[in-house]
């Protein structure tokens, strides 16, 4: 991996996702607004270690509409976000791009547990795509365990890389914790990992933190 160290800070001007403690949100939605992140680092580039600030990236939008599917209601759901993507995931931890991404899918929920099965799309520009713009189309898999002290959560997505002298396969995984102290505060544990072929990047991700809801 390219990150031998990393510090990072994220605030959100509103939020709830399934990692937010779920007392007086409902379970069927997530939202964030103007969430931004930046981490204090230490990079290995060209066979040298620098200490650099990275831009993480920010989330102009995110909603995500859950509805369960059932018998009686068999609504899609979705989920949309637009705003600017690290390219880390791709090997190029100091270029960004902006980015749309649009999920939909059917969602599935008993009692504290639920999952969701969605076609994603991604859409991103950058002078790191051949063609200056790139697409990524596939499956996502999503699981939630959601009650009033924990949640997990795990994610798993396999994508296919447009146009053509970029296709190839994206594939990542994810898996996180949140315990709810407080109101006010949750401790979080996350892993995540990424292998882009036609970039030739794989990293392994691992963050352990505090979060603070004012």
């Amino acid at each position: 991996s390219l990150w031998k160290s990393l510090y990072g800070l994220e605030m959100k001007y509103a939020l709830h996702d399934k990692s937010d403690a779920p007392i007086g949100y409902s379970s069927k939605m997530e939202i964030d607004f103007g969430r931004i992140a930046a981490s204090w680092t230490s990079l290995e580039l060209s066979g040298e270690k620098k200490r650099r600030v990275i831009f993480e990236g920010l989330d102009l939008v995110r909603v995500a509409s859950q509805s369960p599917f059932n018998w009686f209601f068999k609504d899609f759901s979705w989920e949309f976000r637009a705003g600017l993507d690290n390219l880390e995931q791709l090997g190029s931890p100091q270029h960004v791009s902006p980015v749309i991404d649009l999920n939909v899918g059917y969602y599935f929920a008993h009692n504290s547990l639920s999952t969701g099965i969605y076609m994603k799309t991604m859409a991103q520009t950058s002078s790191v795509f051949d063609k200056g713009y790139s697409f990524r189309v596939g499956p996502v898999w999503k699981f939630y365990y959601l009650s009033r002290y924990l949640s997990l959560g795990m994610k798993f997505e396999a994508l296919l890389f447009y146009p053509e002298e970029n296709k190839d396969m994206f594939y990542s995984a994810e898996a996180f914790t949140s315990f709810f102290i407080s109101k006010n505060f949750n401790v979080f544990l996350k892993w995540n990992w990424a292998k882009a072929e036609a970039f030739n990047s794989q990293r392994n991700r691992y963050w352990a933190g505090l979060s603070f809801y004012y």
